[in-house]
């Protein structure tokens, strides 16, 4: 009830989740930036925001259909 998506994401893809380049490149920053950076970095920022701000709990709760599977109940 307390873990976040965000939590769950990076526990699954890695805590580096939702660094780096767009468009993947190596040097990409605020001072040399790509042509998606700074539309990325806005949408990236809050993208983590939303996910963060939602627990698994929540996403059950507002997800009718959406069932865990091969997990025993929790209290």
């Amino acid at each position: 009830t307390e873990i976040t998506a965000v939590e769950v994401i990076q526990a699954i893809e890695g805590p580096r989740f939702g660094e780096g380049c767009f468009l993947g490149l190596a040097k990409c920053t605020d001072e040399s930036p790509c042509a998606m950076h700074n539309d990325w970095k806005r949408i990236k920022g809050e993208l983590l925001e939303v996910l963060a701000g939602n627990t698994v709990q929540q996403l059950l709760d507002n997800s009718p259909g959406l069932q865990l599977r091969g997990l025993d109940a929790v209290e």
